[in-house]
């Protein structure tokens, strides 16, 4: 997969820059983007939080919910107080929550982008994530092996 993965990255840079739109060249392995997608929703809780995203004023909490971004009160999570600060998105069953690590233009970490998830107060909560990188896999697989390995 890793050689299919770097041509369609290159063919989507050219086509990119040929619209004109500025790329950042892979300096080293980057997960540039997370995509969280919610398997199950048939329990409460469970919210991926962004703490670090603004808030709501008047001591209420943005939560995004059925597509819609909106004031609420914040979560009470015990013990857990990011999930009252912050960006909630609260999870429905095949839909999921993309978000980017690192800033257009310059390429610097986003610390908006710092998330969790709240625990289910209720059942279990079931998803699956996927992490776009902004090197080739064998790249980034030999970086993260010498990491780990040291």
């Amino acid at each position: 997969a890793g050689p299919k993965c770097a041509a369609a990255a290159a063919a989507a840079r050219e086509s990119a820059e040929r619209a004109g739109v500025r790329t950042l060249p892979p300096v080293e392995p980057n997960r540039h983007t997370t995509l969280f997608v919610y398997l199950s929703d048939d329990f409460t809780g469970g919210e991926t939080v962004f703490p670090r995203a603004a808030g709501a004023a008047g001591g209420k909490q943005l939560v995004a919910r059925n597509g819609s971004v909106v004031a609420d009160n914040p979560a009470d999570r015990g013990g857990m107080r990011e999930c009252a600060r912050g960006l909630r998105v609260v999870p429905i069953r095949g839909a999921g929550a993309l978000f980017y690590h690192r800033k257009g233009g310059t390429g610097s970490k986003d610390t908006k982008s710092i998330h969790g998830g709240c625990p289910p107060m209720t059942g279990v909560k079931y998803g699956l994530n996927a992490f776009m990188w902004n090197v080739r896999s064998d790249k980034g697989y030999r970086k993260w092996q010498h990491i780990m390995n040291n």
